[in-house]
């Protein structure tokens, strides 16, 4: 019995089981149950369940010697018959998949377009929320960012929490290139200029709050007495923030 014969079986619709005992049987000849459990070395009962499976698709049949059964392969030209019908049953599942296919594609559109949006408050949960993210990029990945508003940035609290996530980072071999207002530029020195994850670029231009650009979505934050962080989980928001961030990115200075 050759591999390739039960691989070109198996292609044909059969089980490799069912391919063992239809090619074992083609060898030995008409047999008892017994001889082709021998044989084939499979369970007794899988021999069973198979052969019957065999008979009922043509491909195997037995004759009575007294009461015992005893099997033997049809003629092989059975197996085109085999094939036909399998095809039709491909061909009708094709058309009944057709006739679904704008509700799931309905479905999958609907699904891509939820939004998940999830808010944090207070210092703790600020720092929570950036940790999430941070344990979630995977190694190597770039991340992108745009400052918090200039009057929060001598608040060395902020740099702290974020000295703490590069860790995670530079373990990950990640890199982070971010945006600032020119006025950024000395703090930011201060505590990321001597960070091998960190590249930070400058405008003339202070933004409404900061924005952390990740894998599938946007992290909108505001500092402050109660700072507040709004993470939203969507792919086109996501693309669009990113866009943005890019043609900023081209505008700015080192």
């Amino acid at each position: 019995m050759q591999e390739t014969d039960i691989k070109t079986l198996e292609l044909a619709g059969l089980t490799h089981a069912q391919a063992v005992i239809y090619l074992t049987l083609l060898e030995i000849g008409q047999s008892k149950i017994g001889m082709m459990i021998e044989k084939t070395k499979l369970q007794s009962s899988v021999v069973h369940n198979n052969v019957n499976k065999l008979i009922e698709l043509g491909l195997i049949n037995f004759v009575l010697v007294g009461k015992i059964r005893h099997y033997q392969v049809a003629d092989p030209d059975v197996f085109l018959n085999f094939l036909d019908d399998k095809k039709k049953e491909i061909d009708e599942s094709k058309k009944e998949i057709q006739k679904i296919l704008p509700k799931l594609k309905l479905i999958k559109e609907s699904t891509k377009q939820k939004t998940n949006v999830e808010v944090f408050k207070g210092r703790r949960g600020f720092q929570s929320a950036y940790l999430e993210e941070y344990n979630r990029i995977k190694q190597g990945e770039e991340t992108v960012f745009i400052g918090l508003p200039k009057e929060y940035q001598q608040d060395e609290e902020i740099h702290k929490i974020f000295n703490k996530l590069d860790l995670i980072l530079r373990e990950k071999k990640c890199s982070i290139r971010g945006l600032g207002h020119v006025s950024n530029k000395k703090i930011w020195d201060k505590f990321y200029s001597g960070s091998p994850t960190y590249s930070m670029k400058y405008l003339d231009e202070d933004f409404p709050w900061g924005v952390m650009i990740f894998g599938d979505g946007i992290i909108l934050a505001m500092w402050g007495d109660e700072p507040i962080l709004i993470k939203v989980k969507n792919k086109k928001f996501r693309d669009n923030a990113l866009n943005y961030f890019e043609s900023k990115w081209k505008e700015a200075k080192n």
